[in-house]
């Protein structure tokens, strides 16, 4: 008793209408909402390759201000400091991009502006509920 009935479940074949439909919680975004977001992540991550530049202009003008040759990476510790601005900068500009990107052009998205309809089937069955033994 309390347990869940066959029905709570969603088949394969009806997951995939749900998906492709867009009559569940669930919809794929059209090419139209992809495409506008596209040049406000562009926007973005020039603005970050400007700040990245900034950062490596700002390194050598140190490098010259504290008087540290090219290859070296120490020598002066404000030098140091500038210059690992600009290479935790680069680190994380590699997670960055891809992941601008990625929120852009992933090919499911959660429709997150509206609830999910009160007869939608849902995805997992109910958690089972504890009866008194008698």
């Amino acid at each position: 008793m309390g347990g869940a009935s066959a029905s709570d479940y969603s088949t394969g074949p009806q997951i995939q209408e749900r998906l492709t439909s867009g009559s569940g919680r669930f919809q794929i975004p059209s090419g139209g909402y992809r495409r506008g977001l596209m040049p406000l992540v562009q926007l973005v991550i020039g603005l970050a390759m400007v700040q990245f530049f900034f950062f490596l202009f700002a390194v050598g003008k140190a490098r010259g201000t504290y008087k540290v040759p090219a290859p070296a990476t120490t020598g002066n510790e404000v030098f140091e400091r500038y210059f690992r601005v600009q290479m935790n900068t680069l680190e994380l500009l590699v997670m960055f991009v891809p992941a601008m990107f990625a929120v852009v052009s992933t090919p499911m998205m959660l429709k997150a502006s509206e609830p999910p309809p009160a007869t939608a089937t849902p995805l997992v069955p109910p958690a089972p509920t504890a009866t008194a033994a008698a």
